[in-house]
Formats: structure tokens, sequence, C-alpha cells
């Protein structure tokens, strides 16, 4: 990331067999419930679920990989999800290049985020990867050599309708909530961390990710911060906004000493050891 933060994640990317329409999402773990929560979301998208999925033998599905003759066995997850969602996971047989190339191949076009490395933050990363995904689908495929999204619809029309909500949504992650204070602050695990002014009694979605936490307004990144064990956790751009806010009579330079006063004495009070 460009603020010196290293973090590892994962691009989930579906690739719709007669349009070649695409779909894709990072996530930052490779587990079955997360697969399974990415799956649900495209599906909705999607407004449909496609009878096949062809995929590679990822250990969130496949138990024993599938080699030439055999069918290979399903993680028993996988079996209950496509169950639920009544759709066939069928993955690549192992060591056949020519037949798993054709799901690794698009893999291709994410080739481009790797340029952008150590100058993104992960929010960046997110719209850059739907910039791509997005010109990707509205390009001319050179499988079709007609628009992905052009002939999205018409294959819409072949798709399983999708289960019922309450199918849909025993498969989500949930991720916890917070409401926001009137000093714009959000309590997480015992600490309170700050977020920019404009969101009290909101309601805030919180993520983990190796060991900084993400604070979301629905789907917008609004705040980051190190997790951490002090009681207050302001950033400084949070308060001197909210602090040009109730004063707007002092210069920057003013908001600024004046922030940096506060923070201080907020520390000196939340920081004490018992």
């Amino acid at each position: 990331m460009h603020d010196g933060i290293h973090i590892t994640f994962n691009i989930l990317l579906m690739t719709l067999g007669y349009s070649r329409y695409k779909l894709a999402k990072v996530t930052f773990d490779r587990t079955t419930e997360t697969l399974q929560d990415t799956l649900v979301e495209f599906f909705e998208q999607l407004q449909g679920v496609p009878h096949v999925l062809l995929t590679d033998n990822m250990k969130t599905v496949i138990v024993q990989p599938r080699l030439a003759g055999t069918k290979g066995q399903l993680h028993t997850k996988a079996e209950h999800f496509s169950s639920d969602f009544s759709f066939t996971f069928k993955p690549c047989i192992a060591r056949r290049p020519q037949t798993k190339g054709k799901v690794e191949s698009q893999m291709k076009i994410l080739d481009e985020i790797h340029a952008y490395q150590g100058k993104l933050t992960i929010q960046e990363v997110e719209e850059q990867i739907q910039k791509i995904i997005l010109r990707s689908n509205l390009a001319i495929s050179q499988a079709t050599r007609q628009i992905p999204s052009a002939l999205l619809e018409k294959e819409k029309e072949s798709l399983t309708p999708l289960p019922t909500k309450v199918i849909r949504d025993s498969y989500r992650i949930d991720h916890p909530k917070a409401k926001v204070s009137a000093s714009n602050l959000i309590s997480f695990r015992g600490s309170h961390y700050s977020v920019p002014p404009g969101y009290v009694a909101k309601s805030m979605t919180l993520k983990t990710i190796d060991k900084m936490l993400y604070i979301y307004d629905s789907t917008e990144l609004i705040a980051q911060h190190p997790l951490s064990d002090k009681k207050v956790n302001y950033l400084p751009s949070h308060y001197e906004a909210q602090l040009q806010k109730t004063i707007p009579y002092l210069s920057s330079e003013d908001v600024k000493a004046k922030a940096k006063s506060n923070l201080e004495k907020i520390g000196a009070i939340y920081d004490t050891t018992d």
C-alpha cells in the first residue's frame, strides 16, 4: 500500500461462459466462507445462477483433485452450497494445462494491477480492479468477437433462479456494526476510533485485515486505523476537521495547534495504565 502498510489480498474472478462477462472482488483470505459469501454476491448481481462453475482445484472446493478419468472429491461445504443454489462445481482436470487455461487465461486482465503495487490504498486497489473489469466488459472479446455486456442479458435468460433470501443470507459473512458517537468515534473491542465529521448516529460496517481496522459507510471506506490497545484513537485530520466546524473563526494554523494540544491531553488521560 502507498502508506507503507503491506496487505496480502486475493482476487476472485468469475467469467460467464457465453457472454464472457466478468465479475471480480478483492478478498483477504481463502476460506470456504469467504468464497461462498462472494459467490452469493456475484449471483445476486447476475440475478441468477450459472448451471456449472468451472474452477481450478482450490482447497475451498476440492478435497481430492480431479485427475483424468476421475471426478475428484468436493468439499462437503461446497456440495451443500452448490445444492442450495442448484449448480454444479466442475473442477479442471489437474495436470491438463489446456483445460485449466480456460480459467486461468482470464486472470491475465488483472496483471495490470501489479503496476500499482505500493502506490494505492486498499480502497484504490478495489476501485482500480473494478475499472479493469468494466473496461473488459465493454471491450470486444477475442473469444466471441462481441462485447460481453451486450451478450449478458441473453445469457441471463439461461441462469437458474436465485434461491430464497433466507438461503442466500445463511451464506453471508456478517461484519460487526458500530454507531458513530457525537464525538465522531466508533467503539470496537473496547477501544474508540475516529471517523470524519458528518457521520454522527450512522451505523458503520467494520472489517479487520492484518492488524488494521477499516470503517465503511455502506461500501465506502471512510477511515482506517491500526488496531490499538489505546482507549481513544483519533486521526489528527478527523479531529482538526471537527474542530474547524466547531470553531470556524480559527485559522488553519490555530486549528492544527489546538488539535495537537487537545489530542495530547486526551492521550494523557486515556493512555494511563491501571
